[in-house]
């Protein structure tokens, strides 16, 4: 039971966990890595940085950029966080 609560402490500092236990209010802030993981969004598979939120905006309320430059808006569910990279967080 020892080795459990141990575990359970040692996954509370993880970032996956911190961005799970703020997904209530905004499921991201600005600067956190993330992918594109919806198949039929622009740039699947691609990782990127939150560089702005807006929730007004009607295209989605995430603006992610990428390391090329590009900028793309997405919606919450068409994005899951990540670790950082150093592609992610370049320019942070």
């Amino acid at each position: 039971m020892k080795a459990a609560v141990a575990f359970f402490a040692m996954v509370g500092t993880s970032p996956l966990l911190r961005w799970a236990q703020r997904r209530g209010a905004h499921a991201f802030e600005v600067g956190d890595p993330v992918r594109v993981h919806a198949r039929h969004s622009p740039l699947a598979g691609q990782c990127g940085k939150i560089a702005e939120i807006s929730q007004e905006d009607p295209y989605g309320p995430y603006l992610v950029q990428f390391s090329s430059g590009f900028q793309f808006r997405y919606r919450g569910n068409e994005l899951a966080p990540t670790r950082n990279s150093d592609s992610a967080v370049m320019n942070r």
